[in-house]
């Protein structure tokens, strides 16, 4: 079972991300069908997302049969 946590960001965030703290990097990620970028990590969210989201919730999150739908 994957324990991966799964959350979709705009392009326009990529600078936000830091890096190391997810499994993907700027050159190397997938994307839904509408564009958005997924990227995934183990744990709790990473504290860039919190500044992404611009609130204290974070962004949403998927499990890896969840994202399924969206690709």
């Amino acid at each position: 079972m994957n324990d991966r946590n799964y959350v979709f960001i705009d392009e326009e965030d990529l600078h936000q991300v830091n890096w190391d703290h997810v499994y993907q990097t700027p050159q190397n990620n997938s994307r839904t069908k509408d564009g958005k970028i997924i990227l995934s990590y183990r744990g709790q969210q990473p504290r860039c997302m919190f500044t992404i989201a611009g609130s204290a919730e974070g962004l949403e999150e998927y499990t890896e049969e969840e994202i399924h739908e969206f690709l």
